[in-house]
Formats: C-alpha cells, structure tokens, sequence
C-alpha cells in the first residue's frame, strides 16, 4: 500500500467509529491488511506505531498529545474537535470530557472558553452543584444580514484572501491571512473584528507547537486577552 493509501486507511478507521481522533493505542484494532502494510501488530507497543503511522499523516491528520495518551487526530482546530465530542456526547462535565480528548489541559480551557464565548456550547448546573456541558446552534440575530456585506469593499478582499488560502481546508491561519493581505495591524483587526462581531466569521484557538514567535505575534489577541489562531467563515 502507498503512504497516501495508508493515509486514507487512517481516515476511513477514524470515519468508521465517528471520530474526529482515536487513541495511538487503539490503532491496533486497525484491519489487519492496514496493519500489516503498516509493519505493526496487537502486540506493538505505542513507539512503534507511532513510528509506522508518521510517514502517512499527509495533510489532514497529526499525532498530538493528550492529558494521558497520544493520539491520530484530523488536523483541524482544537474548538472544533471540543465542540463535536460534545455534541455526540451531551450532558458530561468539562472534566470528564477533557480527560478523553487529544489535547492537554490548556488547549481544552482555551477551546472551550471559545466555544463558550461564542455561545456555540452552553453550561447548566445541577442541584449538586456540577456543571454539565451541551453543544448549540447559534441562531443569528434577526438584525444581522443574510449575505456578507458589500457596502464595505474591505470584507470583499478580505474573503477573496480567505477563498485563495482555504483551498478546503475549512480554517485558514490568521496570521497566513495577515501576511496575505499586507494591511497595517489596525485595519485588519478592525475588519476582523467586524467581521466577527456581525457573525459573518468565526474565530478560533489552536495549538501553537507548530507555530514559530512571529506567526503567533500576526494572529489575534480579543479585547478578553484571548489568542485566536484560525478563522472559519459562517456563510458566502
């Protein structure tokens, strides 16, 4: 099997069980022709299959670190994949949701004070004083327009920079974004944020590992000292 192959093999086990991620561990339960094109068994321990499944991460999937295990993941942003695990599995605690997911114990906060930010998940507390989390669809407000606004030619370049550094990828790095258009740190925030404020974007945290100083210095820091890495648009 070629590496794009075993990547998408990758792919289809995460599809099958209707996860965005799966434990490095639980690769052993890949089917056994995946395995053995991949050179590991039941009995391969988790160094071995990590060094097995790295050539065939290609573009849409990672190794990333949990609070306990390591994990095959889809390479998307942190909040998204806070935000699906909770819609599969309504009425847990931040607690018990965290110590599942493929991400230490600041991204999760991060993520989901985002999420919670942007009332895409919603809190309740019980008579026992716990907390339980549910995933909601923001409803736009009736004052905010259908379409992207065209009176202001600056959200125009700014969702052409958007659909030339998408390229499917749903995210686009804000700091790749920044670069793209070349405007002073002022108009663009101004732009992103009005962006945001009338629903037509989404932002995001993420995981900066990967990112070197000036990349995380050319994303957005909020007005709640929140660093955001990726924008996502809600509507064309």
């Amino acid at each position: 099997m070629s590496q794009a192959s075993l990547s998408q093999a990758l792919i289809d086990f995460l599809q099958k069980n209707s996860s965005d991620f799966s434990t490095v561990s639980n690769l052993k339960n890949l089917p056994k022709i995946t395995r053995d094109a991949l050179g590991i068994n039941k009995r391969s321990h988790i160094g071995e299959i990590i060094k097995a499944i790295d050539p065939c991460m290609g573009d849409k999937l990672i190794i990333v670190k949990g609070s306990k295990s390591k994990f095959l993941a889809y390479k998307i942003p942190k909040d998204r994949i806070i935000y699906n695990y909770i819609q599969k599995h309504p009425g847990k605690s931040p607690g018990q949701i965290a110590r599942y997911l493929p991400m230490v114990k600041t991204e999760f906060i991060q993520g989901l004070n985002s999420l919670l930010e942007s009332d895409e998940v919603k809190i309740t507390l019980t008579e026992n004083y716990s907390t339980k989390l549910f995933a909601q669809v923001k409803k736009p407000e009736k004052s905010i327009p259908p379409t992207l606004p065209k009176e202001t030619d600056s959200f125009i370049v700014f969702k052409k920079a958007f659909d030339e550094l998408n390229k499917g990828k749903i995210y686009v790095r804000i700091s790749d974004m920044r670069r793209k258009l070349g405007w002073s740190r002022e108009k663009f925030d101004t732009t992103l944020e009005q962006l945001r404020d009338n629903a037509t974007i989404q932002l995001h945290a993420g995981d900066t590992s990967t990112m070197d100083e000036s990349e995380v210095r050319d994303s957005y820091v909020d007005e709640n000292n929140f660093l955001h890495i990726t924008v996502t648009w809600r509507r064309t």
